[in-house]
């Protein structure tokens, strides 16, 4: 029996086996069947392979890193969603402002066109004839003339 495997790992020892043998310990015939059936205070440990702890140490990384891009992968899915909602909020406000600025331009092009119906110059002189007012002929209309020298000249007719 090799005892060095289990002196090298600080396993749990057998000190039995390096006492000096006694009459109850000696291999002969009538204690040969004792001890065979006497259990072995020996526990057998588990010792780990270094191949195979590498290889469930490789297994674990192998799960942690499928979590892991498990978990990346539904952030992104769920931040690609958050941020085309938000897309679709905005283009949704920018469509109603698009839509109230050409219901605005729309009304200033129609105060425009009333605007200038008001102060259109038939419209005036219809409004001056219900008041009483008539056109104003040529006699009716008097020039001033203002030379240089200072000389102020009215005259009556249209010279």
């Amino acid at each position: 029996m090799n005892n060095m495997k289990y002196c090298c790992d600080s396993l749990a020892h057998d000190y039995d086996l390096f006492m000096p043998k006694t009459a109850k310990n000696r291999p002969d015939n009538s204690t040969a069947e004792v001890s065979s059936e006497a259990p072995s205070k020996v526990i057998p440990l588990k010792r780990a392979n270094k191949a195979s702890s590498k290889a469930d140490r490789k297994a674990s990384h192998k799960k942690l890193f499928a979590c892991m891009a498990t978990v990346f992968i539904i952030g992104a899915v769920f931040c690609n969603i958050y941020l085309r909602a938000e897309i679709s909020k905005v283009g949704n406000e920018l469509n109603n402002i698009e839509v109230v600025t050409e219901q605005l331009k729309s009304e200033q092009t129609r105060l425009s066109v009333e605007l200038e119906k008001k102060t259109s110059v038939g419209n005036l002189e219809k409004q001056a004839s219900r008041l009483g007012m008539q056109k104003q002929e040529k006699t009716q209309m008097n020039y001033i003339f203002n030379y240089e020298d200072g000389d102020i000249e009215e005259s009556a007719d249209a010279k």
